[in-house]
């Protein structure tokens, strides 16, 4: 393995080297040697009588087969070679002969890599004398035994292995240079013809390209054959009398060929482009106003939109030939038809998949959610005693009464519907409801509530809006859901972290209470009987009466100023008394005990009592009303807005 890498590297070598050396310059000697050896090798066989004196070459014969080297040499020079080369003729003569007669080869000789050197190296000189213009000449272009005993480094090897080594290599190399040689030649011719072939295709090619655009911008008949050049103008044109006949025919083949694919491909891609184009502008355009229909509630129908001189004058088509505008309109309308027909059906498809998603809730709770994911229900274990159906409809109808100056539609609408036979709930285990939603703290989730959309406490968290709602507020019938995001909403600084934000935030966002124009809320102030009142009249809806005469015997009557009508409604309800100086006093901070009177007779409940709210405000929220030390103690506003929250979550 170790003498066969040597031997390949050797070779390598030998190629660049011998092919450099034969290209510039012939050694006498070397040939002579290589000659004489080879003369012996290949006219006698083992164990023939071989005579002692070579027949030496004739200057002629030496002249003949080296002739394009010596050529272009002087008289002077020949004669030297052909003394050299005598020379080195004998010595390769003496060597052949002593080693065909000292020698008798055996059938144990094996010799490995012989025939492969020799088939390789010669295909590689075959094609170098193809490439350098030489005759085919095996034997000139044959290293010499003694370049091929020093490049496989025979001399290491007996003179039997060097002589079957020589033999076969010679006959392998013989062999693969003619092979070679034949094959490059043939090839080449080949490819010649195939390159004639091309190459007039390709420019066959381009100039009908050219010939087939302009026929269809001149909306002429397609035609390959108007303009197409002539044989002999072709001839003329690329000097292809200069090529033999048969690259003359290839060519000219290839360009007709070339000239009809490309001239058909321009025409018709021409048009195919306009048809395109048409097609891809009338494919938005369908695709607009099927959005437009559908959201106006019209049926399906595309050519009530079909106009072809408002389409002409808009892309200004009159300046195009009649084929352009003919294939521009074509492909715009039937665009149209197919956008427009998609986008409805795609809409109508929208509304049916998103507009259920319903679920059996076992005692093991569950989720609800819309096929889009913008809505989802999660219902906490043993929320319900008993399996009930829990149903999301998505509600295109949106005739719902909204402000929107002050409301921007965040969402579409959703319906909850809850199927529960039994009425048995635990309303302590809040249902979790969210919203997709990515916009600011001006949005959140509202509630159609009477005939308003109303605010249900709501928190960002991770791309959704999320409220808690109470089992017990998902009524039997619709239930409204949707996000609204409020143009009029300002943080109110004082309540991030106070204990009653979600119930203040909550009154706020519903207008029962207002902050100062500095963005507070002052939650810890206290509240006077007049503000109290106002509350009232925002969170119970009072319609205040125009005609108050019945306040007027109030000695502090003129000090009453806007309050007038919160005043006037709730003494001629009952639900508040003057003092017994005959005064009101609606700048007087109102007390617990006061409180509990007006709600009292507000709610119709004679069972309610303050100390229930200061109960649940204890252990929901660890504060401890200043109630538990005196009734008669101020409330503040933060307690009131409480205990609204709590006296009218039901109703949402």
């Amino acid at each position: 393995m170790y003498r066969r890498l040597i031997a390949t590297v050797l070779l390598l070598i030998m190629i660049f080297n011998f092919t450099i050396v034969f290209a510039e310059e012939i050694d006498p000697r070397d040939a002579g040697y290589n000659d004489g050896l080879i003369y012996v090798l290949s006219k006698y066989n083992y164990g023939q009588e071989i005579p002692i004196s070579p027949l030496l070459p004739k200057d002629s014969e030496i002249y003949e087969k080296y002739q394009d080297y010596l050529s272009t040499k002087t008289q002077s020079q020949r004669r030297q070679f052909y003394t050299d080369y005598r020379s080195a003729y004998r010595e390769g003569y003496r060597e052949g002969r002593e080693l065909l007669r000292s020698t008798q080869p055996s059938g144990d000789v094996e010799v490995n890599y012989a025939h492969s050197f020799g088939s390789i190296l010669g295909e590689i000189y075959a094609y170098r004398d193809y490439q350098l213009g030489v005759k085919s000449n095996w034997l000139k272009a044959i290293p010499s035994n003694k370049a091929i005993m020093e490049i496989f480094d025979l001399s290491r090897e007996s003179s039997a292995y060097r002589a079957v080594f020589l033999s076969r290599f010679r006959e392998s190399f013989k062999a693969s240079y003619e092979a070679s040689y034949e094959y490059a030649h043939f090839n080449i011719e080949e490819s010649l013809l195939a390159s004639a072939v091309e190459s007039g295709r390709q420019l066959g090619f381009n100039m009908g390209s050219i010939y087939g655009g302009r026929d269809f911008a001149n909306n002429l008949k397609a035609d390959y054959k108007r303009d197409m050049p002539k044989d002999l103008s072709l001839i003329s044109e690329f000097n292809l009398d200069n090529f033999s006949k048969e690259y003359r025919l290839g060519f000219i083949n290839g360009f007709k060929e070339g000239y009809e694919e490309g001239y058909r491909k321009a025409y018709y891609n021409s048009y195919q482009e306009i048809v395109d184009w048409g097609r891809e502008a009338g494919r938005q355009r369908g695709q607009s106003l099927a959005q437009e229909d559908f959201v106006l509630a019209k049926d399906m129908n595309w050519l009530r939109h079909k106009d072809d001189s408002a389409i002409q004058r808009e892309y200004r088509l009159a300046y195009y030939s009649t084929a352009y505008r003919g294939s521009f309109m074509m492909g715009f309308w039937l665009g149209f038809a197919e956008g427009y027909e998609d986008s409805y059906k795609s809409l109508v498809g929208e509304e049916v998949n998103g507009k259920i998603a319903s679920a059996i809730i076992h005692l093991d709770g569950g989720v609800v959610a819309s096929s889009n994911g913008n809505i989802s229900m999660e219902i906490q274990p043993s929320t319900f005693y008993k399996q009930v159906a829990l149903r999301i409809e998505r509600v295109f109808y949106d005739g719902y009464r909204l402000d929107e100056g002050r409301y921007i539609k965040a969402s579409d609408i959703y319906n909850i519907r809850l199927s529960n036979p039994s009425k048995d709930l635990d309303n302590s285990k809040e249902i979790e409801l969210k919203f997709k939603y990515h916009g600011d703290w001006s949005g959140g989730i509202y509630k159609w509530v009477g005939d308003s959309w109303q605010y249900i406490p709501s928190r960002l968290k991770e791309g959704y809006l999320v409220a808690e709602i109470r089992p017990d507020s998902l009524k039997a019938g619709d239930n409204l859901y949707r996000i609204l995001m409020d143009r009029d909403y300002q943080v109110l600084m004082d309540i991030r972290s106070h204990w009653a934000r979600d119930e203040i935030e909550t009154l706020y966002r519903r207008d029962i209470v207002r902050g100062y124009g500095d963005q507070t809320f002052k939650p810890d102030n206290y509240i006077s009987r007049g503000e109290f009142l106002t509350l009232l009249s925002r969170a119970f809806n009072w319609q205040l009466p125009k005609d108050r005469d019945n306040i007027k015997n109030f000695k502090d009557y003129k000090d009453f100023g806007y309050l007038e009508g919160v005043i006037s409604y709730s003494v001629a309800k009952g639900y508040i008394r003057g003092y017994e100086d005959n005064t009101f006093r609606p700048s007087r901070n109102i007390t617990y005990r006061e409180v509990e009177a007006i709600i009292t007779r507000l709610v119709k409940d004679s069972n309610f009592r303050w100390s229930n709210i200061a109960e649940k405000l204890l252990y929901q929220r660890q504060v401890r009303s200043n109630s538990y030390a005196s009734m008669n103690n101020r409330i503040t506003r933060a307690e009131v807005a409480y205990m609204l929250y709590l006296l009218k979550e039901w109703g949402y």
